[in-house]
């Protein structure tokens, strides 16, 4: 621990839980200073590529919510790095995860309609970051279907779909370590940004 002049200091982490984040400051007689600027890493789909991501990103030193509809793919050993495992329905996501505007987000489910779900609901929460796992075809579905229901040009172009870096990523792993770049790349320069 610590130490000050009238002795020692206690130090408590705690990860906090809900939507936004502390800010540095006393707050209940407590100076709280957080560790980390951006809020949960939400992936929704633990297949394979999402089991990877949730691997590299928690060695990245992100706090990874693991989400699914399928109970057995949220089993520890599967995801044994998530600080949380969420068993969600992907038509409600408020209802198990609160999304703020500090966290970030990415969707791998299996099919095009539970991309849309969780894309949709996760745009209207209005997240730092907000990714697609998708194939030229899903890509097109999300992007026209979300014009269709009224989510401004602007806020669909902002959404990172296909999510990752051009890297020619082929296997889960590669998928995942183009995606885990770009969610760094967006922690150091959209979250924190560098000064000039």
């Amino acid at each position: 621990s610590a130490r000050t002049c009238t002795g020692p200091l206690g130090i408590r982490i705690e990860r906090p839980v809900g939507p936004g984040a502390p800010v540095a400051g006393m707050a209940g007689g407590v100076y709280v200073e957080p560790l980390c600027p951006e809020g949960l890493a939400y992936i929704f789909g633990c297949g394979h590529v999402g089991r990877a991501l949730a691997s590299a990103l928690f060695a990245a030193g992100f706090a990874v919510v693991a989400c699914d509809d399928r109970p057995e793919m949220l089993a520890p050993e599967l995801v044994p790095h998530a600080a949380d495992r969420r068993l969600v329905d992907y038509a409600d996501l408020a209802a198990t995860c609160p999304i703020g505007p500090r966290d970030l987000v990415v969707s791998a489910t299996a099919g095009h309609a539970s991309d849309y779900e969780v894309v949709s609901q996760a745009m209207a929460a209005h997240p730092s970051y907000l990714g697609c796992l998708g194939s030229r075809r899903k890509t097109a579905f999300v992007r026209a279907r979300l014009g269709e229901d009224g989510f401004p040009p602007e806020e669909v172009e902002r959404l990172h779909m296909p999510v990752g870096l051009p890297i020619h990523a082929e296997t889960p792993e590669e998928i995942a370590v183009s995606i885990a770049a770009e969610m760094i790349a967006h922690r150091r320069t959209v979250i924190v940004p560098r000064p000039h």
